[in-house]
């Protein structure tokens, strides 16, 4: 079963990911880490950290889905969470897929800035943190949300209580998450 976790920077990715990972004690690969290994390797991956996260996305989406290609085929279990999983490519993916999006509106990024910030670091001690503007979070956020539409994939979208609405999420893959396991154990 692969698990896919989207969205734009600073919407909580990363910490679904490790409290995914502990329920289901399923592994989880944060895209940023493949990202970076790839930069700092001799490998020329055609993008540098600074480059958009488009680019980006479209550079590792043949890693990402060899990823999940192999472990469908291999019936081995993998969440993969960060904001290079383009909605226009996850849709087409088959097999025990759960995909979610986190997509933070723009009330809830104006109203809650400084907490946004104060958690970014929850999981990963990142050194060098994420540079980014308001209006920009905002237009990702926004774009992201549109895609998910368009490509009828599903999204939580937080604008008041992050706490609360998060926990939307958490019940679709529950739910998912039951149904594959289920079909899984009847196919086997």
């Amino acid at each position: 079963m692969i698990i896919l976790i989207g969205g734009s920077t600073h919407a909580g990715k990363t910490l679904m990911a490790q409290n995914l990972m502990e329920k289901y004690r399923i592994p989880y690969t944060s895209l940023d880490h493949i990202k970076m290994g790839l930069c700092r390797s001799s490998i020329r991956c055609g993008f540098t950290p600074l480059d958009s996260d488009e680019r980006i996305s479209q550079s590792l989406w043949g890693v990402i889905k060899g990823i999940a290609d192999t472990c469908s085929e291999n019936g081995q279990n993998i969440i993969l969470e960060g904001c290079y999983l383009p909605p226009e490519k996850t849709a087409a993916l088959k097999g025990d897929i759960i995909i979610m999006y986190i997509i933070l509106s723009a009330g809830y990024i104006k109203d809650n800035l400084p907490l946004i910030i104060k958690h970014e670091n929850d999981i990963e001690k990142r050194r060098i943190c994420g540079d980014f503007s308001v209006e920009e979070l905002m237009r990702d956020n926004e774009e992201l949300e549109k895609k998910c539409r368009t490509f009828a994939l599903p999204f939580v979208r937080i604008e008041h209580c992050y706490a609360d609405e998060i926990t939307q999420a958490y019940r679709y893959i529950d739910c998912m998450y039951s149904r594959l396991s289920s079909a899984r154990k009847s196919d086997g």
